[in-house]
């Protein structure tokens, strides 16, 4: 999966805030039970046992109290162990709620049923005393209670005795719980350290690879190098970035291949008519032809027939320059279209009998008028009619056509010629500049311009050209012009 730096760096740090998410929740989960154990140890285990060691105080109070009352029978004594009674029952039920541990709470069920039936033993005796008991009696509900009280007092102790064995436990626990609070967060910090490192590492090294390789291939196109970058493992703006860098590459080789066609375009079509030019001049001015106007008139109007071709070469040149930067000017009339097409064919008449070629151009009857600029359309006839005638052999067919098209309201004008037909794979070059195509192959170096600056004009208009073809069969080129 080809991410982009923004994901790769967004999923890089998701890892990490996932990390450090997952440690601040442990952390917290870990340091609220730490809290608890804390709390516990620190006050309800210290308050618990607070109380067990005030209850065991109180015991002997109300046992003294007890006495006293039983000796004296003076009722403060009894009022006040009424009181001592109700605050011990009270303290019993505090502690109660303060146990949590099921082991505690069953001692204290028993330390309770022990006091109880110690005070209804004393209340037993007191009324066994009123009576006029024997004091044997009383005495042994005397020594019956003193057991009780020993039961309760090591009631009491036990749990004592499960409380601090707990808060030792807790101890311990909150010891091995903040060991490993700072192991994790040790570990985790580590990690998310190390993580981040590996992650700017791999994300950098995917980056700066890939930049450097572009480096490296600006600097070979510098050097003219215009070689494409093979498939790199990047993130997608590098990818991309490295895919309109072989767009460029492709274009600036082709620009390259231009420019030599360019050179031996000007070379063929500027050199030949000026070496001509030159020659005749040099016959004219050494007197080496025969003092005769013929021989003078002959050299003349070749020179002049040179001239003509060379301002001809350089006007196409310089029209079609103009073409490509949208600054050539249009003059749009209303024109007849057959017009157009007849003073096209009378200027091809001479090459058409040379090479005894059928040439057929039958006018559709009624045809609406177009706007066009005729000078132009008129060089899309001949620049067209030129091609086909040229490559026709001897005693070949060329046929015009022109048709209404009412659903696109367009012309569409079809030349059609008997030829040797261009290959599938060429016909979109034939309207590129300095291409042509002989027999099949391609040319390396072409002189043509006709049909690339037929195009231009022809989409200046706002219409459409193509080119449709058989090898052996003959070739069609069909155009259209849409009606204002």
């Amino acid at each position: 999966m080809n991410l982009t730096i923004f994901k790769r760096l967004a999923m890089g740090y998701i890892i990490i805030l996932v990390l450090v998410i997952f440690m601040g929740g442990y952390i917290s989960v870990k340091l609220n039970l730490l809290h608890h154990l804390t709390w516990k140890t620190a006050a309800s285990h210290g308050q618990s046992i607070s109380m067990l060691e005030h209850l065991l105080s109180s015991i002997y109070s109300i046992v003294g109290f007890e006495k006293k009352y039983i000796v004296s029978g003076d009722q403060d004594y009894y009022q006040k162990l009424q009181e001592l009674h109700i605050y011990f029952l009270r303290d019993m039920d505090g502690l109660d709620k303060l146990l949590d541990a099921p082991e505690q709470r069953q001692l204290l069920m028993e330390a309770k049923k022990y006091y109880k039936n110690h005070f209804t033993g004393f209340k037993q005796k007191i009324a066994a005393i009123k009576k006029g008991s024997s004091l044997d009696n009383a005495s042994d509900l005397s020594g019956i209670n003193k057991q009780r009280i020993e039961k309760l007092n090591t009631s009491f102790h036990r749990i004592i005795d499960e409380i601090r064995m707990e808060r030792d436990e807790n101890i311990q626990l909150s010891s091995k719980m903040s060991k490993e609070i700072r192991n994790l967060t040790l570990v985790i910090t580590s990690l998310t350290i190390i993580l981040g490192f590996v992650i700017s590492i791999f994300n950098t090294r995917s980056i700066t690879r890939s930049i450097s390789l572009l480096k490296k291939k600006t600097k070979e196109i510098a050097d003219g190098k215009f070689e494409a970058i093979e498939t790199i493992q990047a993130p997608k703006e590098i990818e991309d970035l490295s895919r309109h860098f072989n767009v460029m590459c492709s274009r600036l080789k082709e620009l390259d291949t231009m420019k030599l066609d360019f050179i031996s375009h000007v070379s063929h079509e500027l050199r030949t008519p000026m070496t001509v030019i030159k020659e005749a001049s040099i016959m004219l001015d050494q007197k080496m032809v025969e003092n005769t106007s013929a021989g003078y008139d002959d050299l003349l109007k070749l020179i002049q027939s040179e001239c003509e071709r060379l301002i001809k070469s350089v006007n196409r040149i310089l029209d079609l320059s103009r073409m490509e930067g949208k600054m050539m000017d249009y003059h749009f009339i209303e024109s007849d279209l057959s017009q157009i097409v007849r003073n096209a064919l009378l200027k091809l008449v001479p090459l058409v009998q040379k090479k005894e070629i059928d040439l057929e151009f039958v006018p559709p009857p009624v045809l609406p008028p177009v706007k066009i600029d005729q000078e132009r359309i008129g060089e899309v006839f001949e620049n067209v009619l030129g091609n086909a005638i040229k490559y026709t052999p001897q005693g070949g067919n060329v046929k015009i056509q022109i048709c209404l098209v009412p659903l696109e309201n367009e012309l569409k004008v079809t030349v059609s010629d008997t030829g040797c037909g261009i290959p599938a794979k060429n016909l979109a070059d034939i309207f590129d500049k300095f291409k042509r195509i002989d027999n099949f192959i391609e040319t390396q170096r072409g002189t043509g311009l006709g049909l690339s600056i037929t195009k231009h004009i022809i989409n200046a208009h706002g219409g459409k050209i193509w080119a449709e073809s058989k090898p052996l069969k003959g070739t069609r080129v069909l155009f259209t012009l849409p009606l204002f």
